[in-house]
């Protein structure tokens, strides 16, 4: 067996040729088969989730955001986006609130990139009509996420403060509502 680190980049080796083929393919169930499963191998190989395993799901998840707002696949996206979400809320309920900054230094990595996930997917054009149709509710979930994820970090770093939260809440909704309104006038 390999040690952790070396098992992790084997995996993300696999992951990247699926994502590769996926590209040279223009296929989105090639994109899921290779990035979505690598997401849960930290939790199989360590057993737990810990800041080493969500890391590497953060880079994975990173590079699953690029590749499917690039390409416009929606499916892959929200899988990704629910994948690395259920990992992350158990980093986060197995810290200690107030005392570990890097769980949520971590966990503020992946609401940024639930963000740029879902500010990606509001402002790229629907590449299909089956995507124009869904694509308010990808949109909603990943809003979800962020905001959800955004509270969580600051409940974490602040556990008294829960106004603290609703005003991130609060606010994560006016900016998205901001760039959903900004590009529907475009469009």
């Amino acid at each position: 067996f390999l040690p952790t680190p070396a098992a992790l980049a084997a995996v993300a080796a696999i992951a990247g040729v699926g994502a590769a083929t996926a590209v040279v393919w223009r296929t989105q169930v090639v994109a899921g088969l290779g990035l979505i499963p690598a997401m849960f191998v930290p939790l199989v190989i360590e057993g737990e989730v810990t800041q080493l395993g969500a890391g590497f799901v953060a880079v994975v998840l990173a590079a699953t955001v690029a590749l499917t707002v690039r390409e416009g696949w929606l499916e892959s996206l929200l899988a990704g986006a629910l994948a690395s979400f259920s990992q992350v809320v158990l980093l986060l309920a197995e810290s200690d609130p107030g005392r570990d900054s890097g769980t949520a230094a971590i966990a503020a990595v992946f609401w940024l990139l639930y963000l740029a996930a879902a500010v990606g997917h509001e402002v790229r054009p629907a590449s299909s009509p089956s995507i124009t149709v869904a694509r308010p509710v990808g949109g909603a979930v990943l809003l979800l996420l962020t905001i959800a994820l955004a509270g969580a970090v600051v409940l974490d770093l602040h556990p008294d403060s829960p106004a603290t939260v609703a005003a991130v809440a609060a606010g994560f909704w006016f900016l998205y509502l901001a760039v959903g309104l900004a590009h529907q006038r475009r469009v």
